[in-house]
């Protein structure tokens, strides 16, 4: 980049991997919303996105609409387009995505969020105003307007297989200690909340440079859990935060619920977090 040029606020990240393309245009519709209310930041700078599809013969973005991408184009400084040969996983595609950006703050975004209009504008305003915060996560709902619970304390196994596998009546047995595992106290509480140890992956604001000091996602992780590693690695240089001004709608999501190829990768993924950071049972 050139050092003369003008400085990058924000880039957006986005990994598809046979996307469902009606999801994928009303996620980048409302993205384009919540950039263009970015805009009107007092400090506007450059904004750019990077769409990066992880599917070895599909073609997920050929398939968008062409207004589509004449939006992305009007609302964006840079548009970069990454067709992968292999998939990369997740995090490898993210990674990739982040390499070369010179941004300040990074936007991790799965390609079934939708953002509010403001979410941009709240999420970047936080980290301005908190500079101890690297990495925020927001408050989401899903489509019937639901809340999901993003951020989480350091999970059990037990917590793991409760909130994935166990029928209805197990979970309202164990209702009390999946919402201290969920945190559900910091949702109803409605406030900021600086002392987060983990956040799940669908959409994460960070900062740029720490994102790149700790590595970006661990390459140990094809998919799931990279989210878990990221949050613990970047405590490690700032604080993980929730920020409930910072809204967004989640539609996809339950891994327990994708067959048992994702399954497997789940399970795989789960070993190696917890070989990690250490096996905890109960």
């Amino acid at each position: 980049m050139n050092s003369s040029a003008p400085a990058v606020l924000l880039s957006v990240s986005v990994v598809l991997y046979d996307t469902d393309i009606s999801v994928l245009e009303k996620t980048l519709m409302h993205l384009v919303k919540a950039a263009e209310k970015l805009k009107s930041f007092p400090e506007s700078e450059r904004l750019s996105l990077c769409l990066l599809d992880n599917h070895p013969q599909q073609t997920s973005l050929a398939n968008l609409p062409e207004r589509c991408m004449e939006q992305l184009s009007a609302c964006f400084d840079q548009v970069n387009i990454i067709k992968n040969t292999t998939n990369l996983g997740y995090g490898g595609g993210h990674n990739r995505c982040i390499e070369n950006r010179q941004s300040r703050f990074h936007l991790i975004l799965n390609p079934d969020v939708f953002l509010e209009e403001d979410a941009l504008l709240k999420g970047v305003a936080y980290l301005q105003a908190n500079i101890d915060v690297g990495l925020l996560a927001p408050h989401v709902v899903d489509e019937k307007n639901r809340p999901l619970y993003l951020c989480k304390r350091f999970p059990t196994v037990l917590d793991f297989l409760l909130r994935g596998f166990a029928p209805s009546w197990v979970k309202r047995f164990f209702g009390k200690r999946l919402a201290n595992y969920e945190m559900q106290d910091v949702y109803t509480a409605g406030r900021a909340c600086k002392e987060i140890p983990i956040i799940s992956g669908c959409c994460m604001l960070a900062r740029t440079q720490m994102l790149k000091s700790v590595g970006g996602f661990s390459k140990d992780y094809f998919l799931y859990f990279e989210d878990f590693d990221l949050s613990l690695r970047m405590a490690w240089l700032a604080k993980v935060a929730y920020c409930p001004d910072m809204k967004i709608i989640h539609v996809g999501g339950h891994s327990a619920k994708k067959g048992w190829h994702h399954i497997r990768l789940f399970a795989r993924s789960a070993i190696t977090f917890y070989n990690t950071y250490g096996w905890r049972w109960l």
